[in-house]
């Protein structure tokens, strides 16, 4: 029956019977030598007992051959592929032989030279043991001395040809100085320790915390470090090989801001007694952690101290809250002739004289620095809400938001400051694109002198100065829109619609009356702006809400979200489907839900977004055109009218427009005939312009008196006087009056053209610049400036402010990725890989 149970857990085949055997059926066994090669794999397993190992072995000797820069590159966490590539002083070509030969070293020649040893290798038995481990180990070496560098390959040991076929000797290449270590599928000859191992991402990361203790160690000592995966092109550890560079900076790069911010300097201290000198970098009483961390070199070997671990947490037991634990980087310099180096296979351990001594020196060391520097503590407490107990009477009040609905107040979970209401800080999104700035509710208001002077060299004709445009708004609102509103109060409903509808049409009398136009003979003292209420209230809004009794002006009364006008004309609505239909969802959230961030070049269009964690460099001249475009399709015939005081002439906005247009002259025209005939196509469709597009004109006096208000809050920030001349130009050469669709796409386009703020021909001088001697020429930069600033002000506050899906609702087409209308400056992520700190 025993056996019947045993043969079912046990087949017969895998029985060892010698193991329950009696001592005198053992077969004793002949003494033998085991083979070289079995040797060799054994002892290799005791020194390379996975990537990281070998690693930390081929940068120590990087650093004996006194190399600046270290490069290693990682494939599959080192499994697959390690490569340490250095610039020291690399090894001599009839070396190479003997390179990877066991016990061949040239840093010891007798055993007494351990008890002086201040390199790191002596036994020669790393690359030996790395090519027992390895499949293919490839070195490219090349000394100062020689012309070219040196490459060959190892196996077992030994050199063996790179390829079948091939010499095995070392054969000339190209290479810079230094060494180049190449090796490929570690333990594929010992599947147990490849199945031992962890996942390739575990290794990876266990190569890169060897590398970052080395880094902090001989960052202030000149010695540059970078480490990267094979697959990728960005490297996951980088530090510079400069003699500026110090040791917290590289602390600092390498573990973050929050660390090194609370490091106090272990200064050095020597004791010669004891024949050992320490320094270093340790956490103050105000840094806890859940675990330690400990970066301990003894005469400049990473190695692991138990002994001095342990008695440094005693010591900061008594300074930090429970659970909390120190970060300490510890350099010790002992006298070699009190150190064992010898002591284990991978030299991770180290033995020393009076190791008890010299610990408690350096932990009364470490506890007098932390005195010192103990000036201030931080003490993080939350106060949670007990079990069954009220909230506090200022979190149960209701709050009033923009609307005047009532919402309840946060409660007193929300209020507890935990990290994952936070989320990673490489993402979180530190903007509300809703927020509003406190500059964004006051108008921008130029001088009434400056205004004043610009409209007369506006209408003064052809021979005006550079600025022949006025570059503050040369608009009013009819003073009569006071008494309208009453009106409009006092009818009912249906006569507030047919009041809209008359407006619409542009048939109120006091829209275009000619006799509320000044004549330019009886213009007052300041033309530019009237003293109207609702022309004030829009030029500069109140910071109170005004009494519900005093009348609401049109502006107020106007939803803020934009409504487009019903219109039943085919070409519309196929105008308005195509820019559906050239939609880009992404950019379209972008500019809906955008943070400006500032104004950049608006000489050239350029400005500043943010978008969650992204910053966009924009071309703001493109973008306010399609836009533009839009909202004149949109409100097509039912655009407000803004009537120009005092009304330019059309000749003379055309002759102004001429100085800068180019192709009338090639075609033997003079300026009389061409003002002559765009003055005669204009005025023939001045009804139908009128009509759909709101650009009103005087036939009998061949004036421009009014122009169209795309953005109805903002009455005439939105215009741009100075391109006036341009759109009559325009409109009378670029239109295809004969087809309908194109006629209004035409139109709505060159409207669109003109609202693009302008500040050609402004003098502004940046920070730095010299500034003009003459009077009149600093005065004039000075008006120059304010001009500037008023057109990003409009930028920001009139054209950026209004795209949001609140709004205007502003849909982004397909044709802003072309020409880099739209491109990626920062992202926070990305960011954050580097400089690991928001």
């Amino acid at each position: 029956m025993a056996s019947t149970v045993l043969d079912e857990l046990v087949p017969a085949g895998e029985i060892d019977l010698d193991r329950h055997a009696s001592p005198s059926t053992v077969e004793l066994k002949p003494i033998r030598a085991l083979n070289q090669t079995v040797v060799n794999q054994i002892a290799a397993g005791e020194i390379i007992h996975r990537p990281a190992n070998a690693l930390k072995e081929l940068v120590e000797n990087s650093l004996d051959a006194g190399s600046t820069s270290i490069r290693i590159t990682l494939k599959e966490g080192g499994l697959k592929m390690l490569q340490v590539q250095d610039n020291g002083s690399g090894v001599r070509p009839e070396d190479l032989p003997l390179l990877c030969q066991r016990f061949a070293t040239s840093k010891l020649r007798e055993f007494s030279d351990l008890s002086n040893m201040t390199t790191f290798g002596f036994r020669g038995e790393a690359l030996a043991s790395l090519s027992y481990v390895c499949a293919s180990m490839a070195v490219v070496s090349k000394t100062r001395s020689e012309s070219c560098a040196y490459k060959a390959a190892y196996l077992n040991g030994v050199l063996t040809p790179p390829k079948p076929g091939q010499p095995s000797a070392p054969r000339p290449c190209a290479g810079t100085d230094g060494t180049t270590i190449t090796a490929e599928s570690l333990f594929y000859n010992t599947p147990m320790r490849l199945r031992a191992l962890r996942s390739a991402a575990d290794e990876y990361n266990r190569c890169l915390d060897v590398v970052s203790k080395y880094a902090v160690h001989y960052g202030g000592r000149g010695v540059g470090f970078v480490c990267k995966k094979a697959s990728s092109n960005a490297a996951d550890l980088s530090t510079a090989s400069s003699a500026k560079t110090t040791t917290l900076d590289t602390i600092r790069a390498l573990h973050g801001s929050s660390v090194a911010k609370e490091l106090v300097r272990l200064k050095p201290v020597k004791t010669d007694r004891l024949g050992f000198q320490v320094e270093g970098w340790i956490s103050g009483a105000n840094w806890s952690a859940k675990k330690s961390t400990l970066l301990c070199f003894i005469n400049n070997r990473l190695v692991d101290c138990p002994s001095l671990k342990r008695a440094m947490e005693a010591m900061y037991s008594g300074l930090l809250p429970k659970g909390g634990h120190p970060w300490l980087y510890i350099s010790l310099e002992i006298e070699p002739s009190r150190i064992d180096v010898n002591v284990h296979p991978t030299k991770r351990e180290v033995h020393f004289l009076d190791e008890e001594e010299i610990v408690e020196s350096v932990c009364t060391h470490a506890e007098a620095c932390l005195a010192g520097a103990n000036t201030s503590r931080t003490f993080k407490l939350t106060q949670p809400l007990l079990p069954g107990a009220s909230e506090p009477a200022s979190k149960k009040q209701r709050t009033q938001d923009e609307s005047g609905e009532s919402r309840p107040g946060p409660t007193a979970q929300s209020a507890l400051p935990t990290s994952s209401q936070r989320g990673y800080p490489q993402h979180l999104v530190r903007v509300d694109a809703k927020t509003r700035t406190l500059d964004s509710m006051f108008g921008f208001t130029a001088s009434q002198s400056q205004s004043q002077s610009q409209w007369d060299r506006s209408v003064a004709g052809p021979s005006s100065s550079r600025t022949s445009m006025p570059s503050s708004d040369p608009i009013v609102i009819d003073e009569e829109e006071e008494e309208e509103d009453s009106e409009i109060e006092e009818h009912g409903e249906e006569e507030r619609e047919m009041l809209d509808n008359q407006r619409r049409r542009g048939t109120l009398p006091d829209a275009l009356d000619a006799e509320q136009i000044d004549k330019p003979g009886e213009r007052s003292s300041s033309p530019t702006v009237r003293s109207s209420p609702a022309g004030q209230r829009r030029r500069r809004p109140p910071l109170a809400p005004p009494p519900p009794t005093a009348p609401a002006s049109q502006s107020q009364r106007v939803s803020k979200r934009l409504r487009d006008s019903e219109c039943t004309l085919t070409s519309i609505r196929e105008l308005r489907a195509e820019i559906l239909a050239k939609k880009h969802s992404g950019m379209t959230e972008l500019f809906q839900g955008h943070t400006f961030v500032g104004v950049a070049a608006l000489e050239h269009g350029t400005t500043l977004v943010q978008h969650g964690t992204r910053l966009y460099m924009l071309d703001c001249s493109r973008v306010i055109e399609e836009f533009a475009y839009q909202l004149v399709l949109r409100q097509f015939g039912a655009l407000d009218a803004i009537r120009l005081d005092p009304a330019p002439t059309v000749a003379v906005l055309l002759e102004t427009a001429l100085n800068s247009a180019s192709g009338w002259e090639e075609a033997g025209l003079t300026r009389e005939t061409v003002i002559e005939r765009v003055e005669t196509r204009l005025l023939r469709n001045a009804e139908m312009i009128a009509e759909y597009f709101s650009i009103r004109f005087d036939c009998k006096a061949k004036t421009l008196v009014a122009m169209p208000s795309l953005l109805p809050l903002h009455g005439t920030a939105a215009l741009q006087a100075q391109r006036f001349g341009s759109l009559l130009l325009r409109l009378a050469t670029e239109v295809s009056w004969a087809e309908e669709k194109a006629c209004f796409r035409g139109i709505a386009r060159g409207v669109a053209r003109a609202s693009v703020p302008c500040v050609d021909g402004l003098d502004v001088r940046q920070f730095g610049e010299t500034e003009a001697v003459d009077g009149e020429a600093t005065a004039e930069q000075a008006r120059d400036r304010e001009e500037w600033e008023r057109q990003a002000w409009i930028v920001q506050h009139v054209w950026f402010a209004q795209m949001s899906p609140e709004r205007c609702g502003f849909v982004a087409p397909k044709s802003l990725l072309e020409g880099g209308a739209v491109m990626q400056v920062a992202n926070l992520p990305d960011l954050y890989r580097v400089f690991e700190r928001c």
